[in-house]
């Protein structure tokens, strides 16, 4: 259904030594596909892990200054629903 976030959880291994959960906090409900963009929280270092549209634009990318070790995504401004800061709260895994 439009507008209804998705929420699940999401295992993903980092490295071999250490393992972190990724919470699923919202997919884009207006995407054709379903596939993306997505928000997830990641709790072994408080922190967020966005996916979203590549950007490969040159006259885009030429306007910043990226490290290699970086990259940049187009991320849709009606996806900031999904930060629980924005909602007035502290990150729920789990709820989205």
């Amino acid at each position: 259904m439009p507008g209804t976030p998705t929420v699940c959880m999401v295992p993903a291994t980092i490295s071999e030594e250490e393992t972190m959960t990724l919470h699923m906090l919202g997919k884009d409900p207006d995407s054709p596909n379903g596939e993306s963009p997505t928000v997830y929280y990641d709790d072994a270092d408080d922190s967020y892990v966005l996916q979203g549209f590549k950007i490969t634009d040159a006259a885009v990318l030429a306007q910043m200054s990226i490290p290699g070790h970086e990259t940049v995504i187009r991320f849709p401004r009606r996806m900031m629903q999904f930060f629980p800061e924005v909602r007035g709260g502290e990150p729920r895994p789990g709820v989205g």
